[in-house]
């Protein structure tokens, strides 16, 4: 393996978080995260599953190992990337994506995108938590500079998910709202 195809394996590695590797699966389940999180809540869904599955969870720029990236703003971007990191993971070989919450967006955004371009797509769709686009309960966010730390907070409870004491906890809010704020303006981006 040359030094550009190990740079390409690391990165791809870096975007897709298995924990639990193996070989001989003949399934791949790719999992997309909610707005905050990272990718160690699917990835450890990899310990307790089937022999022929094996799980992958999108690590998403900015957290984890992926921590000096900035934050995604655009979800065409990040789509294009998924589905770059996306083919060695799959490896001709069936697979399923599950979204949760904004997970739910990059997951269909990414399946439409394979068709659109004659890819392999997934199997299953499974998509939880997530109002469809076109709906009238569409969440609308103000621009980010717009939000104060209650703003921030009472949109964390408007989406649930955020334990109360949490979104209440001003310290807590203060230190996670670029994440917040940067996941916002990601799902903005869907319409």
């Amino acid at each position: 393996m040359d030094r550009g195809d190990q740079a390409k394996r690391t990165r791809n590695e870096n975007i897709f978080n298995c924990l639990y590797k193996n070989p001989e699966a003949t399934f791949k389940l790719i999992c997309f995260p909610w707005a905050g999180s990272g990718s160690v809540h699917f990835a450890k869904w990899g310990q307790d599953t089937h022999d022929s599955l094996e799980v992958h969870s999108l690590r998403l720029p900015g957290r984890e190992s992926r921590i000096e990236e900035p934050f995604a703003n655009d979800i065409s971007q990040l789509v294009d990337e998924v589905v770059c990191a996306l083919q060695p993971v799959i490896q001709d070989k069936q697979f399923a994506f599950f979204g949760h919450s904004m997970g739910s967006y990059i997951a269909f955004r990414t399946a439409l995108h394979l068709k659109e371009n004659n890819k392999p797509e997934p199997l299953h769709l499974f998509l939880s938590s997530a109002t469809p686009i076109h709906s009238k309960a569409w969440p609308r966010f103000p621009k980010e500079d717009e939000l104060s730390e209650e703003q921030i907070s009472h949109y964390l409870m408007e989406f649930g998910g955020t334990p109360k004491h949490f979104a209440e906890d001003k310290e807590f809010v203060q230190q996670y709202s670029p994440m917040i704020m940067a996941d916002m303006n990601l799902v903005s981006s869907c319409t």
